[in-house]
């Protein structure tokens, strides 16, 4: 009897242990599947972060390259604009010394025409003052002109 009481005892704690060893073992699949399906879904989380990144990276490097063409194109426009710059300066530059010609030729001009003036004065003068006759008045004042031709000539 004890030996049966004992052997029910057993038979009773193995059943008993077999009903938590199933049960842990059910409970162990569950785990199980819980942590496969959280790392499915950490998976797919990663797949796409990756994926983001990428696109990003990708996204960058497209920036980066416009942003060099930028910058080329910001350093030629500057190139240009010192080129046109200096070309502006040299034109001023030569506006200046072509208006200084100018003044000095209008001067030379205006003292030419003035020095004319009174030497016309002077023959016409000398004309109405002299009673020689006409005809050497006439090579007097062809003389008197072509003195004056050559002078303005001459300054010119």
């Amino acid at each position: 009897m004890w030996y049966q009481n004992d052997h029910d005892a057993q038979r009773s704690n193995e059943e008993g242990m077999g009903k938590i060893r199933q049960q842990a073992e059910v409970e162990t699949a569950d785990v199980i599947v819980s942590l496969q399906e959280e790392l499915s879904m950490l998976q797919h989380r990663v797949q796409e972060s990756d994926l983001k990144e990428r696109e990003a990276e990708n996204k960058l490097l497209i920036l980066e390259s416009n942003l060099k063409e930028l910058q080329e194109t910001l350093d030629t426009m500057s190139q240009d604009n010192e080129l046109l710059h200096q070309c502006l300066l040299d034109k001023d530059m030569e506006i200046k010394s072509l208006t200084e010609d100018w003044e000095t030729l209008r001067s030379e001009i205006e003292g030419a025409l003035l020095e004319g003036n009174e030497t016309l004065s002077n023959v016409c003068d000398q004309v109405n003052s002299f009673s020689c006759p006409l005809s050497d008045k006439r090579v007097w004042v062809s003389e008197q002109m072509g003195r004056m031709i050559r002078d303005i000539s001459e300054k010119e």
